[in-house]
């Protein structure tokens, strides 16, 4: 944290202690709130849990908390409910009908890499195993983004 007496500095310590360490889009403007951290560079990596039902978001939530502080410059965690955004598990490589899982997008690479484990639960042992592999290039990234995106073309001109 730089010197409170700054200009902006306390406005920033504020930023800090408010945000909470996993955020939970509520709407789209919380969604455009995402794009916006990943247009600024503001965090390298989002990684998004998808839940339908909220004991598992709390399960989560508190399995992740010690993971979430320990890389809160670097990474965003979030807790997407797919019965709100019914799309988005999709868009991040997990299988259609989802009911929960994992996925990890880059944001400086703009690439998706979904955890598809045996598992229905990931452990926060298991999530920072699956990102570092992914930091180191172990995991090959979700290709079906790009085909989402040629299908979803215009073709007006």
């Amino acid at each position: 944290m730089k010197e409170l007496w700054l200009v902006g500095a306390l406005e920033e310590l504020l930023g800090q202690c408010t945000t909470p360490l996993i955020f939970e889009p509520q709407g789209r403007k919380d969604i455009a709130r995402l794009g916006k951290m990943a247009s600024q560079g503001e965090k390298s990596m989002v990684v998004h849990y998808f839940a339908s039902f909220d004991k598992d978001k709390d399960i989560y939530r508190k399995e992740m908390r010690t993971l979430a502080k320990k890389y809160s410059d670097e990474l965003l965690f979030t807790v997407i409910d797919v019965n709100e955004h019914p799309t988005m598990p999709a868009l991040a490589g997990l299988p259609d009908g989802v009911a929960s899982g994992v996925s990890i997008e880059d944001l400086r690479m703009g690439k998706v890499f979904p955890y598809l484990g045996k598992q229905k639960t990931i452990s926060a042992v298991e999530l920072e195993a699956f990102l570092a592999d992914v930091v180191n290039g172990a995991v090959t990234p979700w290709e079906g983004l790009q085909e989402v995106m040629i299908e979803v073309g215009h073709d007006e001109l």
